[in-house]
């Protein structure tokens, strides 16, 4: 029967095709050729890629690339095969949050202006990156936005006499200008279980001093550093 044939044959396929796949072929730059060039290549394939046209003659729609725009602007030949292929392009970091904003959130678009003026000039147009990556990020600006405000204790003994607010009688302090009324409301401090003191405007608080609470003198000594804390 052939079927004896057919077996021996299919076993010596899949060896020959394991043989293959445990010797992959490694590529890598030969030290003493240089670099290889268009032409090295046979002529008959030169002439044959010579009657391709663009890659984006051959569509009826909007044809990108992500590239990479410090390439695209430091290297002709790249920016060369883009332009003549593609309709737009989007760069593949330059527009990111992370390099474009530094740790005060400052933005920087000195790269990616260039990038832009020279696309233009190419007919191209850019799709920006998007808004929000998982990674490229400014971690330490963004952080930086929700991080708690730290409010330190006081250095020393306070001389400020706080008991007329405490008590909520305004005792040694004075209520000028008072608007709609100065008050002290239990449980609105930073912290829990704290006060707070309310200053509401009334409609005739048109000026910075229509609305006042005047504190009590403090005692000072010459020579003697302070620090005033909010």
């Amino acid at each position: 029967m052939k079927f004896k044939y057919i077996f021996p044959l299919i076993a010596s396929s899949l060896l020959v095709l394991s043989s293959c796949d445990d010797n992959l072929m490694e590529w890598e730059k030969d030290p003493d050729h240089g670099a290889v060039t268009g032409a090295e290549l046979p002529l008959e394939l030169v002439e044959k890629i010579s009657r391709y046209e663009p890659l984006k003659s051959y569509t009826n729609f909007v044809l990108g690339n992500g590239i990479g725009a410090d390439l695209y602007m430091s290297d002709a030949a790249y920016r060369k095969i883009v332009n003549e292929n593609f309709d737009e392009v989007t760069p593949g970091y330059a527009m990111k949050h992370g390099a474009m904003v530094n740790a005060k959130g400052e933005i920087n678009f000195t790269t990616i202006d260039a990038f832009i003026a020279e696309t233009k000039k190419a007919g191209l147009t850019v799709f920006g990156h998007t808004l929000v990556w998982h990674s490229n990020q400014n971690a330490s600006y963004l952080n930086g936005l929700i991080a708690p405000t730290v409010i330190p204790g006081s250095s020393g003994t306070n001389i400020l006499d706080v008991a007329g607010l405490k008590s909520g009688a305004f005792t040694n302090w004075s209520r000028n200008n008072p608007g709609k009324g100065i008050t002290v409301i239990d449980n609105a401090g930073l912290a829990s279980a704290t006060k707070a003191i309310q200053l509401a405007a009334s409609a005739t608080s048109a000026q910075p001093y229509s609305l006042q609470l005047t504190s009590p003198n403090v005692p000072i000594v010459t020579g003697h550093n302070y620090e005033i804390s909010f």
